[in-house]
Protein backbone atom coordinates (compact mmCIF):
# COMPACT_ATOMS: atom_id res chain seq x y z
CA UNK A 1 0.00 0.00 0.00
CA UNK A 2 1.23 3.46 -0.75
CA UNK A 3 0.24 6.69 1.01
CA UNK A 4 -1.54 6.61 4.37
CA UNK A 5 -4.76 7.89 2.79
CA UNK A 6 -4.76 5.26 0.06
CA UNK A 7 -3.79 2.58 2.55
CA UNK A 8 -6.59 3.57 4.94
CA UNK A 9 -9.12 3.62 2.11
CA UNK A 10 -8.02 0.20 0.92
CA UNK A 11 -8.13 -1.16 4.46
CA UNK A 12 -11.66 0.20 4.91
CA UNK A 13 -13.13 -0.98 1.60
CA UNK A 14 -10.95 -3.63 -0.05
CA UNK A 15 -9.91 -6.29 2.43
CA UNK A 16 -12.80 -8.67 3.16
CA UNK A 17 -10.96 -10.50 5.94
CA UNK A 18 -10.64 -7.25 7.91
CA UNK A 19 -14.31 -6.45 7.34
CA UNK A 20 -15.22 -9.91 8.63
CA UNK A 21 -13.01 -9.45 11.69
CA UNK A 22 -14.72 -6.14 12.48
CA UNK A 23 -18.13 -7.83 12.34
CA UNK A 24 -16.95 -10.60 14.66
CA UNK A 25 -15.48 -8.00 17.04
CA UNK A 26 -18.87 -6.26 17.16
CA UNK A 27 -20.56 -9.53 18.10
CA UNK A 28 -18.00 -10.12 20.85
CA UNK A 29 -18.85 -6.70 22.26
CA UNK A 30 -22.57 -7.49 21.94
CA UNK A 31 -22.05 -10.56 24.13
CA UNK A 32 -20.06 -8.55 26.68
CA UNK A 33 -22.81 -5.93 26.89
CA UNK A 34 -25.54 -8.56 27.18
CA UNK A 35 -23.63 -10.14 30.08
CA UNK A 36 -22.61 -6.97 31.91
CA UNK A 37 -24.00 -5.91 35.26
CA UNK A 38 -27.32 -4.06 34.78
CA UNK A 39 -25.94 -1.41 37.15
CA UNK A 40 -23.32 -0.46 34.55
CA UNK A 41 -23.80 3.18 33.50
CA UNK A 42 -26.02 3.50 30.41
CA UNK A 43 -26.70 -0.24 30.47
CA UNK A 44 -30.23 0.08 29.07
CA UNK A 45 -29.03 2.08 26.05
CA UNK A 46 -26.03 -0.18 25.56
CA UNK A 47 -28.26 -3.26 25.78
CA UNK A 48 -30.70 -1.83 23.23
CA UNK A 49 -27.78 -1.24 20.84
CA UNK A 50 -26.37 -4.72 21.53
CA UNK A 51 -29.71 -6.36 20.80
CA UNK A 52 -30.01 -4.40 17.57
CA UNK A 53 -26.41 -5.15 16.55
CA UNK A 54 -26.86 -8.84 17.27
CA UNK A 55 -29.75 -9.00 14.80
CA UNK A 56 -28.10 -6.67 12.28
CA UNK A 57 -24.41 -7.52 12.43
CA UNK A 58 -24.13 -7.29 8.65
CA UNK A 59 -24.54 -3.52 8.95
CA UNK A 60 -23.64 -2.86 12.60
CA UNK A 61 -19.92 -3.30 11.90
CA UNK A 62 -19.89 -0.48 9.32
CA UNK A 63 -19.83 2.23 12.01
CA UNK A 64 -16.51 0.82 13.21
CA UNK A 65 -14.82 0.34 9.83
CA UNK A 66 -13.13 3.74 9.72
CA UNK A 67 -11.80 3.63 13.30
CA UNK A 68 -10.27 0.24 12.49
CA UNK A 69 -8.89 1.45 9.14
CA UNK A 70 -7.29 4.47 10.83
CA UNK A 71 -5.68 2.44 13.64
CA UNK A 72 -1.88 2.57 13.20
CA UNK A 73 -1.36 -0.90 14.68
CA UNK A 74 -3.82 -2.45 12.27
CA UNK A 75 -2.36 -0.47 9.37
CA UNK A 76 1.10 -1.86 10.19
CA UNK A 77 -0.27 -5.41 10.39
CA UNK A 78 -1.85 -5.05 6.95
CA UNK A 79 1.38 -3.68 5.51
CA UNK A 80 3.14 -6.78 6.87
CA UNK A 81 0.39 -9.07 5.53
CA UNK A 82 -1.70 -7.37 2.82
CA UNK A 83 -4.26 -10.19 2.90
CA UNK A 84 -5.37 -8.97 6.33
CA UNK A 85 -5.49 -12.56 7.55
CA UNK A 86 -3.08 -11.90 10.41
CA UNK A 87 -4.67 -8.65 11.58
CA UNK A 88 -5.35 -8.58 15.28
CA UNK A 89 -6.80 -5.73 17.27
CA UNK A 90 -10.10 -5.00 15.53
CA UNK A 91 -11.85 -5.49 18.82
CA UNK A 92 -9.55 -3.06 20.62
CA UNK A 93 -9.98 -0.51 17.84
CA UNK A 94 -13.77 -0.57 18.06
CA UNK A 95 -13.83 -0.44 21.85
CA UNK A 96 -12.41 3.07 21.74
CA UNK A 97 -15.54 4.23 19.89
Amino acid sequence: MSTPYIASYALRYSIPSVQQQIEVAVIHDVEDIQNEDPATPNHADRLAWANWANKNSSVAWIAFAWPVAMNPTIQAAVQADPSGQSVQGCRCAIRGH
